[in-house]
């Protein structure tokens, strides 16, 4: 089976690849906060879609990685990663 690479502007890296069917595409963007960030971003990986000859709505699975995961947030460590219990 034949894998489709579509480059991008990062010499030597793919946004797009496609093999047997499925389309594998990464995005990232800048932004001045949080939002504005992930807006950027998921519009660059729809667009990357696109190119692979999908779109969004044919996502099986998306792993975001934000440029501060941890802005905003009032313990530490997170809820999910730790067996912390607050008190009070």
């Amino acid at each position: 089976m034949t894998i489709e690479r579509f480059y991008g502007s990062a010499k030597g890296r793919c946004h797009v690849n496609r093999h047997a069917g499925l389309v594998y595409a990464v995005a990232t963007a800048p932004g001045a906060n949080f939002a504005e960030q992930m807006r950027n971003t998921l519009e660059a990986l729809e667009n990357n879609m696109k190119t692979g000859g999908s779109d969004k709505t044919r996502i099986i699975q998306a792993t975001v990685y934000p440029n501060d995961m941890y802005s905003g947030i009032s313990i530490w460590p997170p809820l999910p990663c730790s067996r912390y219990e607050a008190s009070g």
